[in-house]
């Protein structure tokens, strides 16, 4: 059992790294509770609600590494339900690097927060460049195992490479693209295959 935490705490710890690359000698910020992220989000709808993902970030933002976390710092070890972190850096004011967010679920039984799902996306320039991958996180009694969501590569902003979408971890459709353009679709089983 302590194995198994051992390699969550190395694997986060490598993860973080290769964002802390990135934003070497950057200015960090941390900022907690949603309440307190509307100036680097967009807005979304006429009524200007917001939804904190890597995608609704600004495009522009002073250079550093960015971290969102969707509780206030004096209540970090409430027990809810779910929280979300947002991590990302930016460059010459513009998105650059390895984007995250993680989504977090309380386990009762185990009175611990888990990594229920994450998304991560490429940037570069302010463009998603490279791929972009969302997978849930499914915790067994003797291993922890992923199951994909979708994923997709992408070349200066546009779907650029293959497109997977996943129905319970197994692809259901794929497609292939250039330049942004549906180039052709090698499967396509629908959400729900028979």
């Amino acid at each position: 059992m302590k194995t198994k935490k051992r390699i969550q705490v190395i694997a986060f710890i490598a993860l973080e790294a290769i964002i802390g690359i990135n934003s070497f000698g950057q200015k960090n910020y941390e900022i907690y509770e949603p309440k307190n992220w509307q100036p680097y989000f967009k807005s979304i709808g006429a009524n200007g609600d917001f939804y904190f993902s890597c995608s609704r970030l600004l495009d522009s933002l002073p250079d550093g590494h960015y971290t969102f976390y969707s509780y206030a710092q004096k209540d970090s070890l409430k027990k809810e339900f779910s929280r979300r972190i947002v991590i990302g850096s930016y460059l010459n004011g513009q998105k650059d690097g390895v984007f995250k967010e993680i989504e977090y679920r309380y386990n009762k039984k185990k009175k611990q927060y888990e990594i229920f799902q994450v998304y991560v996306a490429h940037y570069a320039r302010g463009l998603l460049n490279g791929y972009t991958e969302e997978y849930i996180v499914i915790y067994h009694e003797l291993f922890t195992s992923y199951m994909m969501i979708n994923y997709c590569e992408y070349s200066d902003g546009k779907k650029n490479g293959m497109e997977i979408l996943y129905n319970n971890g197994y692809p259901c459709k794929v497609t292939i693209y250039e330049k942004g353009e549906t180039s052709k679709i090698l499967m396509d089983r629908g959400i729900y295959p028979n």
